[in-house]
């Protein structure tokens, strides 16, 4: 067994929202968690349930859109 399988793996959510410049903070606050336990769930260390899943990608689509409305303004 390689070693680095038993590593957490980040969840692609992070860069995601790296990527957009939405901080952790706000998506704390979306999802009504703290900000320990949210970075930890986009850092990989913290399973992360099918509902939070479900939250994460609706505020990506609402993040992209408010972009794509931003742009055509």
């Amino acid at each position: 067994m390689n070693l680095s399988e038993l590593l957490p793996k980040p969840s692609p959510y992070r860069k995601i929202f790296k990527d957009e410049g939405f901080p952790v903070k706000a998506v704390a606050q979306y999802l009504k968690y703290s900000y320990g336990y949210t970075s930890n769930l986009l850092c990989g260390t913290c399973a992360m349930t099918p509902e939070v899943d479900d939250k994460l990608a609706e505020l990506v689509k609402k993040i992209r859109e408010a972009k794509k409305n931003d742009r055509k303004s």
